[in-house]
């Protein structure tokens, strides 16, 4: 489990072979948001005056805007130089692959991964008291995860579940595909007294042994986890403080 978070402030921006992941709020301040939102592309200002609900206005700003500011830290570039193209299933990159990244978000936390070498995926779900678990991993969760939910205490089966859900959606994220990759051919272990792992890939059977799961230790109410090539090892995960925002 990923869970040694340091300070925002400790970051050089230089990821080398590390893997920088980086945990942020979606409530921000006013002055936040209009520093966020002015890194953001045409395109993406329209698209966050669409949203009905400014809770959802802020986060896209929020995530789309720290996403910008880091790419531009670590790049040495003017953030608002960035323009991103979406592969054939909605995937972001930039152009030039210099750095592959990914985002989530959920509830009031996002978490955004930055990777120097290989693509890589990263989800967060809060951990809703009103799910539909066992309903939903019929119909979603391979066999072997519904039996695997299913011998849960009950107690325990929340948590599984957003286990399960989160890791699978790390992993079609990693592999750039989205929901064209079902989340019934391919299983990971859920229960929460297990290692977080990727068990088979019956949609392509040699990627479970290039791609590696972590869980995210991010908070007591949400589920997290990464998907990485194999031949990745280090991490470094940040979070920042209320001092780090003053100096932006």
């Amino acid at each position: 489990m990923l869970s040694d978070w340091l300070n925002a402030e400790s970051c050089n921006f230089t990821l080398k072979q590390e893997i920088h992941i980086w945990k942020i709020p979606l409530n921000i301040s006013e002055r936040l948001f209009n520093l966020f939102f002015s890194l953001l592309s045409p395109a993406e200002k329209a698209r966050a005056h669409r949203f009905y609900f400014d809770k959802d206005r802020r986060a896209f700003v929020s995530v789309r805007g720290h996403l910008r500011w880091l790419l531009g830290q670590y790049l040495n570039k003017n953030p608002l130089e960035f323009t991103f193209e979406y592969n054939t299933h909605g995937k972001p990159f930039l152009p030039e692959n210099r750095i592959h990244f990914n985002v989530s978000h959920s509830k009031q936390l996002g978490l955004i991964a930055l990777d120097p070498l290989t693509a890589i995926g990263i989800d967060i779900e809060w951990m809703r008291p009103d799910f539909g678990g066992l309903k939903i991993a019929n119909r979603f969760f391979s066999e072997q995860e519904v039996k695997e939910l299913e011998q849960l205490d009950k107690s325990e089966q929340k948590k599984g579940f957003f286990n399960g859900w989160s890791r699978k959606e790390a992993y079609i994220k990693a592999r750039g595909k989205g929901l064209a990759i079902p989340l019934s051919q391919f299983t990971v272990q859920l229960s929460p007294n297990m290692p977080c792992k990727l068990l088979g890939t019956d949609h392509d059977p040699p990627a479970v042994h290039r791609y590696l799961l972590e869980e995210i230790k991010v908070h007591p109410e949400y589920a997290a986890a990464v998907a990485y090539n194999k031949n990745r090892k280090e991490f470094k995960m940040f979070i920042p403080d209320e001092g780090f925002y003053q100096s932006l």
